[in-house]
């Protein structure tokens, strides 16, 4: 994937957050307290799944480097591809 190619499929945060929830859940949600496949995003709060039997919350970033982050997910995953451009 090219630069141009990187900037289009993580163009927005909503981009961004399905990426990280396909990585973390790649076999589809799965809610650690009661086992249910099924949530929804809060509004308030769209890095936030909501699991929709027991209602427990699961952020996308949760442990993971863009934990508790305010920084938009757009701008973070350009800084790791200009990183990893860079060899670093």
């Amino acid at each position: 994937m090219n630069f141009v190619q990187f900037i289009r499929k993580y163009s927005s945060e909503k981009k961004c957050i399905e990426e990280l929830a396909a990585l973390r859940w790649p076999q589809g949600f799965a809610c650690t307290k009661c086992g249910n496949d099924h949530a929804h995003h809060l509004e308030s709060r769209p890095r936030v799944y909501e699991c929709s039997a027991c209602g427990h919350q699961h952020s996308v970033t949760a442990g993971t480097v863009f934990h508790k982050t305010k920084i938009d997910l757009t701008k973070w995953f350009i800084m790791d591809l200009q990183r990893f451009c860079a060899g670093a």
